[in-house]
């Protein structure tokens, strides 16, 4: 994009210094003007006045006049010139930091000028404007770089097992699966077509999260669930039971009051205590003990914490800031052995924000990982508008 010219700023002080000097010539000319003409009435007034000693003497006054008036026009455009530029320069940094901006520098800001003037506070509001410009096309980007690595990931995920299953099918077709293997194979495709099925409801299921958490207002054209008033203590309770069950040699407790009812959607905040736990039951040994909180938070007790903490080998910080992201892995490795589709924490984000509340991890190398959702006690929506549900599956864990 071709650069703006910008001596329309100097042909603006030329006008405005060209009508100051015009007014002050009139100004200048028609005091001088009267000067004259009383000075002169006043001379040929006088008993026995000389007209040619008055004419010599109003030239001389027209003459003085003229060169002091020369001077102090000189004077006044020296300083309307300087004073000019320096009340225009903040008009041509706005100008020029406008320009640098749309040729890509959004980094570009007008320099500050004092607040009590009018270009002051100009530059101020469009530095405030330029940064949130600049916030939003930096979102934009990593929001694209998120999208990319999204596709990627669940192209990836998903042709894996279709690679498998394409390969079984194939080698059944073509005979070449002896009989005794036949049913091992057909095992084996339906395996991984129940997990395509699992990744694929899981992709449903955030969508449908994020939408809920976006615009609320369209929730009502899906199947409607019930979305009342919930026991989380109870909720919390059962997932404990459920996942001592299944790790009968773990160590696990539940900390939570005898009752803690909030409003929500009874099935999402299952999902969110089940897949903590199952969080923890694939990524850390039997031996690692695990706590399971709820407690009421603010002066009003307006808030819920569910804290989910292990004793296990924890995180490394740059595993902590991207563990919400789907599809993400510590290792970075696509084995499956130890894991599921790797959304099991991107739905617990998903699901506490469509709750209007949010998840956090705290986690140290050696000492273990605390996961913690805050949700709100009382927010409701509309009747009959309520969180979608993906069904929950016991092996549906995270990306640690």
């Amino acid at each position: 994009m071709a650069r703006p010219d910008l001596r329309r700023g100097v042909s603006l002080r030329v006008r405005l210094l060209a009508g100051l000097v015009v007014l002050t010539t009139v100004g200048i000319g028609g005091t001088a003007l009267v000067s004259v003409l009383v000075l002169r009435a006043y001379l040929l007034g006088r008993p026995g006045a000389d007209r040619a000693s008055v004419a010599t003497t109003v030239h001389r006054l027209m003459a003085v006049e003229a060169i002091a008036g020369v001077v102090i026009l000189a004077v006044i455009a020296s300083s309307a010139w300087l004073m000019l530029g320096r009340g225009l320069r903040p008009l041509r940094d706005v100008a020029e930091t406008a320009s640098a901006i749309a040729e890509g520098d959004l980094s570009r800001r007008v320099p500050p000028s004092p607040v009590r003037a009018e270009t002051g506070r100009l530059a101020a509001a469009l530095n405030v404007m330029l940064g949130q410009i600049q916030a939003a096309f930096d979102e934009r980007g990593r929001s694209q770089e998120r999208l990319r690595r999204f596709v990627a990931d669940a192209s990836h995920e998903l042709r894996t097992p279709l690679t498998s299953v394409r390969g079984y099918v194939d080698l059944l077709r073509q005979g070449a699966v002896p009989p005794g293997e036949t049913d091992d194979a057909l095992r084996r495709v339906q395996a991984e077509t129940r997990r395509m099925g699992a990744l694929v409801d899981d992709l449903l299921y955030l969508a449908h999260l994020d939408e809920a958490h976006l615009d609320p207002a369209h929730l009502d054209e899906r199947p409607l669930l019930d979305r009342t008033e919930v026991d989380l203590s109870l909720v919390v309770r059962e997932a404990v039971a459920d996942a001592a069950v299944v790790e009968p040699d773990r160590a696990i407790t539940a900390v939570v009051p005898t009752g803690c009812v909030i409003v929500g959607d009874a099935d999402a905040l299952r999902q969110i205590v089940g897949n903590l736990l199952a969080n923890v039951r694939v990524h850390t040994p039997t031996t690692a003990s695990v706590t399971v909180a709820v407690t009421r938070t603010g002066s009003t007790a307006s808030e819920v914490h569910l804290e989910v903490r292990d004793r296990g080998p924890g995180m490394p910080p740059e595993a902590v800031e991207r563990i919400f992201d789907r599809f993400y892995r510590v290792s970075g490795s696509r084995d499956r052995t130890r894991g599921g589709s790797g959304l099991g924490m991107s739905i617990v984000a998903a699901a506490a924000a469509a709750h209007g509340g949010r998840a956090e991890v705290h986690s140290t190398v050696g000492v273990g990982t605390a996961v913690t959702v805050t949700l709100p006690v009382g927010r409701t929506l509309p009747v009959g508008r309520t969180l979608p549900v993906s069904p929950a599956r016991p092996d549906d864990d995270s990306e640690r």
